[in-house]
Order: structure tokens, then sequence, then C-alpha cells
């Protein structure tokens, strides 16, 4: 019958899975009676080589988990590795891989549930393979990592998540253990790919990263890599830095007030509002009458006022341009202005010519 799986009980217990029986290995020129080669190759989600113990479970309840890597003496501990070729008895197996930032990876079992799992060894499920004898089985594992989520901008948060396995597995352990070390990861944030002092799982950019990039690097839990030292020394994965993310910057609206309509001769003012949503931006507003030299403004409060010159009658257009500044991109806002001339006089009756 096949002995229990990993008993959350501690990190002893949890290494009673490295003594489980190993089917023996051959070359893979000579594939013994009985045996099929199987060639695992573990990567991440982002195709690079993921160091990792693997054990074979087979869809016959009888049989003994197989272990690669084992070097043959059962106290010893398994040779981690990102690949193995090695013969294993003919069968139908599911795979259970330790290592990664996944923590623990399945392919063809009924569970990946660590606190599932508690109990003893998982049974083949869907998405089992199998080894036919005298054959050749390649199968790739593949490992998930961290990832940012969120959306970039400025006062939307970025989370740095890890896979679920792993946050599972942390306070699984972390409880049983009780050893007062790191359960979540430790996670530095970069701008621009340098690290700029802050901390945490949830980062919310301010105006200063606007237009910047920004990442995540994210150092494996203190109480995973004591357990992957335990069970599988050389698993413990390296930090991760997450993909980055351009922070965009926020896009200003333009108000321009000007009458529609002028009388020849005047000369009214021109009202120029620059908001985010409720907030007043401040910075530079340029205004400029058809192609007329621009004038120059300040905003103040959000507002800034022009005098339009005197116009000729007819159709003008009228433009207010904010200048991209600080975490703000350009705007701008486009109106036509009417100038009415003077009404011509119409003659009076009975001055006509005489014929």
């Amino acid at each position: 019958m096949r002995k229990p799986f990993v008993r959350l009980i501690g990190l002893a217990a949890a290494s009673s899975l490295i003594l489980a029986p190993l089917a023996a290995a051959g070359p893979a020129s000579a594939i013994d009676p009985g045996n099929g080669l199987v060639s695992v190759a573990i990567v991440d989600d982002l195709g690079r080589p993921v160091v990792g113990m693997v054990q074979l479970i087979s869809a016959d309840p009888d049989d003994d988990p197989v272990i690669l890597g084992h070097p043959g003496d059962p106290g010893a501990r398994p040779v981690v590795a990102a690949s193995y070729s090695e013969q294993v008895p003919a069968g139908t197996y599911g795979a259970l891989i330790i290592g990664g930032w996944a923590g623990v990876t399945c392919i063809g079992l009924s569970t990946c549930s660590f606190t599932a799992l508690e109990g003893g060894m998982p049974s083949v499920g869907a998405g089992a393979f199998t080894i036919a004898e005298g054959t050749s089985k390649p199968l790739t594992v593949t490992v998930a990592t961290p990832k940012l989520t969120g959306s970039p901008g400025i006062g939307l948060p970025l989370t740095a998540t890890v896979p679920s396995s792993l946050s599972e597995l942390g306070s699984v352990f972390g409880g049983v253990l009780g050893l007062g070390m790191a359960v979540d990861p430790v996670v530095a944030w970069n701008r621009n790919g340098a690290p700029f002092g802050a901390s945490g799982a949830t980062y919310v950019p301010t105006a200063a990263d606007a237009g910047s990039t920004i990442s995540a690097t994210i150092t494996f839990p203190a109480i995973l890599s004591l357990l992957f030292t335990t069970l599988a020394p050389g698993a413990v994965p390296p930090a991760f830095t997450t993909s980055a993310v351009t922070i965009n910057k926020l896009n200003p609206s333009v108000t321009l007030s000007v009458p529609s309509k002028i009388k020849k001769g005047k000369r009214p003012t021109a009202y120029v509002n620059v908001k985010v949503g409720s907030t007043l931006v401040g910075g530079t507003v340029t205004f400029v009458v058809d192609k007329m030299r621009p004038q120059q403004g300040v905003l103040r409060s959000g507002l800034a006022t022009f005098k339009l010159p005197k116009l000729k009658p007819g159709k003008h257009k009228v433009t207010a341009s904010f200048a991209a500044a600080g975490a703000y991109n350009a705007a701008a806002s486009t109106k036509t202005v009417v100038v009415k001339g003077k009404k011509a006089k119409k003659p009076k009756k009975g001055k006509g010519k005489k014929h």
C-alpha cells in the first residue's frame, strides 16, 4: 500500500516523502522489460528552467510513488534538477512537483491542495499520462510565477501576487511549525528598475511615478526556504522581479469659456479651466486666436483668463492648450466665435433717382 503523503506536523514528518521507494533507472538506450522512459522538463510560465523535485503517483493504489533523481540509498535525498530522464515501471501516472514559485504543482492528480493531501497520497485523475513499456514519454511541467495585478495609473493600487498554492503552503507550514519565520514573501518595489524604498504586497503610485515603469521584486518566504532546503536542497527559487508596467500620466480636461458671438470692436474675456475630475491643475496655458501671436498664462487654482483682441467680422478659431507637465498629459480645447459687423443702413423711401 502507499505510504502516507507529507503530513503537516513539521519538517521531520515532511521529509518522509523523500524516503518513498524509487524505481531503478536505466540507460535510455536499453529500456528494461516492463519499464518505459520518462523525460521531464520543469519550466516556469516564462519558459525558464525551474529546479524541483518530481514524484510520480501511480494509478494503481498498491504501487509506491516514484521519486525521480533518487540516488538509490533509502535514506538519501533525491538530487533535484530542472530536467530528468529515467526509466520507471510502465503504467499510468500523475505527477507532483515541489519547487519553484508555485511551491507545489500537479499534473493528472485529483487534488493539488496541501490541506487536502494531508491525510495521504492523492489519486490519479484528469490529465494523467501513460508510460508504455519500451517507449519514451516526454513531459513538460509549467510552474506559475508571481504577477503584478492592477491598472497602471496614479492613485490606482498595484499588487504583487504569488500563486495561491504557495500562499496555502506558507500558511499551513507557518501555522504548524510556529517558528516565527516569515510566511509571506518579501516585496520590494522598483521605479525604472531601481528600488526606491517602498515595500509590502501593494503599492499605490503617486505623481512621482508618472511616466515611469514600476515592478516588484519578490523574495521567497523564509518558512518555505527552510522547508525546501530540508526536502529538496537547491529547489529554493531566487528572488523574482515581475514584468514592469508604465504608470500612465493623468489626462486633464480643458474648459474654454468664450462668447460665441461678439460685436465688432469688443474685447471680451476668455476663461480657461483645467481639471482632472474635481482636482484643479496648475501649469501653463497657451491661448491663440486664428494664427495670431499666442498668449501664455499661468493657471491659478485651475483658472487662467485672456483678453481677446479686436477681431474683424467673420468666424474665428480660438484655442486654449495646456502644456504637459509633471504627472499630466497635454490637453486642449477649441471653439469658434463669430464677430458681427455693423448692419448696413437701408435707403429711405422716395430718395431714389427720378426717371
